[in-house]
């Protein structure tokens, strides 16, 4: 199959074919959410808290926009798997695998002796920007077979509509008490080096 060529559409159940619909729109919903507590604001204090600042901040807010730079060759990987589907749900475990990472970082007893956890930080926020760029493209191409093309623009419109909703309900929450939440977690994280 070349990068151009489309893979051969598969027949589904049109019970199957809508709860497969139906369940991604609430994936992507959850998976919004979940990335936005991996970057924006959220990214800026944590970030600001593990000590960067100047050029290393720099950095850490430039990684995931660098890294995504890759949906410009994923479509070429993707192609050559004849399983889609295998290669999404691959690159999504890496990725949120990789993103449990990014909270560990704020527990000094969970970071591994002698690395610094701003290098830590940058290293998950590359595998798990390369890992979901690449699943958006195997996805991409796995649900334009799922989905019927006479109803890709209703239907795409709608998940990205959800998706927005969710970025849009994410954001006010760590924007409004960051300084806060910080102070709780470090003295809970305190708390529990202490007690160990």
């Amino acid at each position: 199959m070349t990068l151009l060529e489309r893979p051969q559409p598969f027949r589904l159940d049109p019970r199957v074919r809508e709860r497969a619909m139906t369940l991604a729109i609430y994936q992507g919903f959850l998976a919004t959410c979940g990335a936005w507590m991996v970057g924006g604001t959220f990214l800026n204090y944590f970030a600001m808290e593990l000590g960067a600042t100047g050029t290393l901040m720099g950095v850490v807010l430039a990684v995931p926009n660098i890294a995504s730079l890759l949906r410009i060759v994923a479509p070429y990987f993707v192609n050559r798997s004849d399983n889609r589907k295998a290669v999404w749900l691959g690159a999504v475990l890496v990725a949120r695998l990789a993103a449990v990472g990014c909270p560990l970082l704020a527990f000094p007893q969970f970071r591994p002796a002698g690395i610094e956890p701003l290098h830590l930080l940058i290293l998950v926020l590359c595998v798990t920007t390369i890992a979901n760029a690449i699943a958006e493209v195997a996805w991409l191409s796995w649900f334009a077979d799922v989905v019927p093309e006479g109803i890709w623009g209703r239907y795409f419109g709608r998940r990205n509509f959800f998706n927005s909703s969710a970025a849009a309900r994410s954001t006010p929450t760590p924007a409004v008490t960051p300084r806060r939440s910080w102070r709780r977690m470090r003295r809970s994280s305190a708390w529990v080096s202490s007690s160990t």
